[in-house]
């Protein structure tokens, strides 16, 4: 969030990680908006990260060998 925009300063805030730019002064509206879009994106980055990891997990198992006992 900032009181002073240019193009320059908001390319170098995306370069640098930042998702959203919002210049002072905002509307309310658009604030909870790109705050309510970012907490979902949070979400589903962890569930996608959960996931990779269970599906490695899994990929281990398979390729373990399993012994069985033949009577």
């Amino acid at each position: 969030m900032t009181g002073y925009s240019s193009i320059e300063i908001t390319v170098d805030a995306m370069k640098l990680g930042d998702s959203d730019f919002v210049q002072k002064p905002w509307s309310n509206e658009r604030l909870l908006h790109i705050i309510r879009t970012q907490v979902a994106l949070q979400d589903q980055q962890h569930i996608s990260a959960k996931l990779a990891y269970e599906n490695t997990l899994l990929k281990t198992q398979l390729q373990t060998p399993v012994m069985s006992i033949v009577s």
